[in-house]
């Protein structure tokens, strides 16, 4: 019996099933176990026929990553649901931000640890358009964070659009590093109680968020 053709919504269905299973992979196993025969492996399907549904390595990585802006994008949004103020949708952006990181270490790995391939790479290639993609929905997670800042430094009489990302850039790489250290296994070698360190020092960043008065201090 031939086999049925597939329409674009099942394609689009099993595609997404394999982002899926590959971000499953990652958790379970790190990102240095990807590959294609142990993801079809894993999702009993062959070689031949992933490659059916992404042309190659990089076009999954890609898939990947858009995947992963678009679950912290909803993590950010639901965790600003119910925050009365300017300054209480900050503080909840920081908390959900650095729990994102902490929950998800393999996953947050890919997207802000490891050298890869931007946009502008795949510019002119047959990816430039899925790239593009990937691109928006991380461009939009910086969205989020902008206008999030943006509307408490208006309560502080600073609503210039440099001033915003330069907080943002500069409270993002502050929040990297702590996550970072934590999720390495280096911030329980140097300090006693690393949870505690974490919770301390990611209330210090919202602190100094919630004193700021000149947005380069």
């Amino acid at each position: 019996m031939p086999k049925t053709t597939r329409n674009e919504e099942q394609i689009e269905q099993v595609r997404e099933s394999i982002v899926q299973g590959a971000l499953d992979l990652i958790v379970e196993e790190g990102y240095e176990n990807l590959t294609m025969a142990r993801l079809g492996s894993r999702l009993k399907m062959t070689g031949a026929n992933l490659y059916n549904y992404f042309q190659n390595r990089d076009a999954l990585i890609i898939a990947i990553h858009k995947k992963i802006f678009i679950l912290l994008h909803e993590k950010l949004s639901q965790a600003l649901l119910g925050r009365a103020t300017p300054l209480e949708k900050v503080k909840s952006l920081v908390h959900a931000f650095v729990g994102f990181g902490i929950e998800n270490a393999n996953i947050y790995d890919i997207a802000f640890s490891r050298p890869r391939r931007h946009y502008s790479a795949y510019k002119g290639t047959p990816l430039e358009d899925k790239a593009y993609e990937e691109y928006l929905s991380s461009f939009e997670v910086l969205v989020l964070a902008n206008r999030v800042m943006q509307d408490f430094l208006k309560t502080k009489g600073l609503v210039a659009p440099p001033e915003t990302q330069f907080l943002v850039i500069k409270f993002l790489s502050e929040l990297h590093g702590i996550i970072s250290l934590y999720n390495s296994g280096l911030l329980p070698e140097i300090a006693s109680d690393p949870a505690d360190t974490l919770k301390s020092v990611t209330q210090e960043i919202t602190k100094r968020i919630a004193d700021i008065k000149n947005p380069h201090l």
